[in-house]
């Protein structure tokens, strides 16, 4: 059983103070040095009381003129539970009795929505990351691509050399033999 409970009093429906408790007994009256102080005369100056008992928490009349009720129920003394209503005079008192000192549900769902917002952050990292990887494997992609079609020109032009060069030769030496000149050097053998 929890030892924290909370009281929220109101008047008429307006919300006027909200109570937690850590102690075994509360009272409730006129009286300003009473732990719910009911400032009105329609109130007895020790008007009721709520007890932590071995069974759980019990509201129980103190002899009041206008009298304690429960969930619209006239009582004496009777178990009070979460979200039931104490109509004293024109007071409703809600209580709550699932109360912790430190909100961990709250807590619990603050520390889960970071995890969430964290690991959607790290998704959202790696996907830039993966996207920055592909961009620069395409990128090298078409140099290597560039650099392939640059290399084929390359293997074409020093073709297209070798047969300038070998045509050049063929006349060079055609037109020495057809003049007679011997300062040409000789023809290379061939590969007989």
């Amino acid at each position: 059983m929890p030892n924290l409970f909370k009281v929220r009093v109101s008047l008429k429906g307006r919300p006027m103070r909200a109570y937690t408790f850590n102690k075994k007994s509360i009272s409730i009256g006129r009286d300003p040095a009473s732990d719910i102080f009911l400032d009105n005369t329609g109130i007895s100056r020790a008007h009721a009381r709520i007890e932590r008992t071995p069974g759980g928490y019990v509201v129980e009349d103190l002899g009041s003129a206008n009298g304690t009720f429960l969930n619209e129920q006239q009582i004496q003394r009777d178990y009070v539970g979460h979200d039931d209503v104490l109509r004293i005079g024109k007071f409703a008192l809600w209580i709550g009795l699932r109360v912790e000192r430190y909100p961990f549900g709250l807590l619990t769902m603050i520390v889960s929505l970071e995890a969430i917002f964290l690991s959607t952050f790290v998704m959202i990292s790696q996907n830039r990351a993966d996207e920055k990887r592909q961009v620069l494997a395409d990128n090298q992609w078409e140099i290597v691509q560039a650099e392939e079609a640059q290399n084929e020109q390359l293997i074409q032009l020093s073709t297209q050399i070798l047969e300038l060069t070998k045509a050049i030769h063929e006349l060079t030496v055609a037109h020495a033999q057809g003049t007679g000149n011997a300062a040409l050097p000789p023809e290379p053998p061939s590969g007989s």
